[in-house]
């Protein structure tokens, strides 16, 4: 039969964890489908309830969206497979050669503790595009999706992923066939062949020409998807250097950048008068479009987070209980909790957002510790774990930035990969180091809430005023704006001649309306 013609069944999973039996089943897509025919093929899913003594993190619900809540009164996976998920096997199977799901190394322990023996092969789109697109600057799920022109909106759902793996496997399909490969059998010969050294560089659906003629002037840039929805908002003091900054070399990239570069089909850009002027252009843009990229700076139910002086619990608003922040939830203070938490465990927790072998971290947490000449009884709370990320802030020289060509082509040689132990040392340090990052720029905020400004525009100084008093809890009545007023001006005057006056210092009954 056609390989374009062949039935195939596509799954998902989502998950409390990277495996059972510690990783229950939280959601479940299927379908059947053949390449020309995946547009109008059905895609199911189902919801599962946990176990009593299983909880769902405040990770897991912010990757999938789920509450507890959403997953109350719902089937236990083995009740829902033996009256649904086999039957349907038993009635679809008898046409159909083999699975195909996207990064199959996650899903197939699940499918195996459901179905107790799996009774038909599993191929991964993940495997055939790192073949088939080995320039790609991230082959995820998100990233490849994008790139054939389906956006994937939302938070990880499996209904969502089995369409988006459909999506995949069309484009994929069409490939292969230009290559010779028509048949299931030609496609499992595909998949033994070992994959070839990733060529220097990344491939970009945006030109180079494209991204060269930008002007070299302050303003705002949107990266746009093929059907026209703004990926990325940012601002630029110089339109043209920015946005050709993220298309520059691959060393140290985060894997999100470059999942957004791959799905990135068209640019546009908005001149600004100055640079202070682009950085609020850009707040207003987020708010307006909502762009699923941008992290921070968005509309929407954004909350602050205040820790406990040991850092062991947390809450939406400062007080006596909670008086060091402010920081957004889900940071890297988050992080570094579920790494102290690891250190104690059997085994460690997924503490970054790609799935990762628990061994591994712990592997790469060892070296860590090695190549700083410490030892796991120096880490007695998390406060000392992040009194250490403070210090590699403290000392930390950020890299010049790559201009040469010898020097990108030396950064393009590091391809995305299956992480080593010695990758995760990096990662660790890296995460600490930027959780030490936040602990100071917490201070830095409150440091400027607490102030009237001066700055230094051209020949003229400015005064810029954010509140009308400080208080024990500057943050205890103020939220999300404030806080993202400050934060824009705290970026800014680390560029401008500036100075701060705290408002007690100032004349009593001085008028302090927030102004832009």
């Amino acid at each position: 039969m056609d390989l374009r013609e062949q039935p195939f069944f596509f799954f998902d999973a989502q998950t409390t964890g990277i495996r059972p039996p510690t990783g229950r089943l939280i959601d479940f897509g299927w379908s059947l489908a053949s390449a020309l025919n995946c547009d109008l093929a059905p895609v199911s899913s189902q919801r599962f309830s946990l176990p009593g003594e299983h909880r769902l993190s405040r990770k897991v619900t912010e990757i999938t969206g789920y509450t507890e809540q959403d997953l109350e009164g719902q089937p236990t996976p083995e009740s829902w497979c033996a009256g649904v998920f086999k039957p349907w096997l038993q009635q679809a199977g008898p046409e159909v050669d083999a699975a195909l799901i996207h990064y199959a190394q996650f899903e197939t322990p699940f499918l195996e503790q459901l179905l107790e023996k799996l009774p038909f092969p599993i191929l991964c789109t993940h495997q055939i595009i790192r073949r088939l697109y080995p320039m790609l600057p991230s082959q995820n799920i998100r990233a490849v999706a994008g790139f054939f022109g389906h956006p994937m909106l939302g938070p990880n759902r499996s209904g969502e992923f089995v369409k988006a793996t459909q999506v995949i496997w069309r484009g994929a399909c069409d490939e292969l066939t230009k290559r010779g490969v028509t048949s299931v059998e030609d496609l499992r010969d595909f998949l033994a062949q070992p994959i070839e050294k990733k060529p220097r560089g990344y491939s970009y659906r945006i030109s180079t020409a494209q991204r060269l003629g930008l002007p070299d002037q302050p303003g705002i840039y949107r990266m746009l998807a093929k059907n026209g929805e703004v990926l990325y908002v940012g601002k630029a003091t110089s339109l043209r250097d920015r946005v050709n900054s993220y298309f520059r070399g691959v060393k140290g990239r985060e894997k999100r950048k470059l999942e957004m570069l791959a799905q990135t089909w068209d640019l546009q850009v908005e001149v600004c008068g100055s640079p202070l002027e682009a950085a609020l252009r850009e707040t207003d843009e987020i708010k307006r479009l909502n762009p699923r990229y941008n992290v921070s700076l968005k509309a929407g139910h954004r909350q602050l987070c205040f820790y406990s002086v040991d850092f062991g619990s947390s809450d939406i608003r400062q007080s006596e209980l909670h008086p060091i922040g402010p920081f957004r939830p889900g940071n890297f203070i988050d992080m570094v909790q579920a790494l102290y938490r690891s250190l104690g465990a059997e085994e460690f927790e997924q503490i970054f957002y790609e799935p990762l072998d628990p061994s591994v971290m712990k592997a790469g947490f060892a070296i860590f510790l090695q190549n700083h000449g410490l030892r796991i009884e120096q880490i007695t709370s998390i406060r000392s774990l992040l009194a250490y990320g403070a210090k590699l802030f403290r000392h930390y020289v950020e890299p010049e930035e790559l201009e040469s060509k010898d020097k990108d082509e030396d950064a393009d040689e590091e391809a995305e990969k299956e992480l080593t132990a010695e990758d995760l040392a990096g990662k660790f340090e890296r995460l600490l180091r930027r959780a030490g990052g936040e602990l100071r720029r917490a201070k830095r905020l409150t440091q400027v809430l607490n102030s009237d400004v001066e700055f230094k525009h051209g020949e003229e100084w400015r005064r810029l005023e954010l509140r009308d008093a400080a208080g024990r809890w500057p943050w205890g009545t103020i939220g999300i704006e404030a806080y993202d007023r400050a934060s824009i001006l705290l970026s800014e005057l680390s560029r401008l001649e500036h100075k701060l006056h705290k408002l007690a210092d100032l004349p009593v009954g001085k008028s302090s309306a927030p102004k832009r």
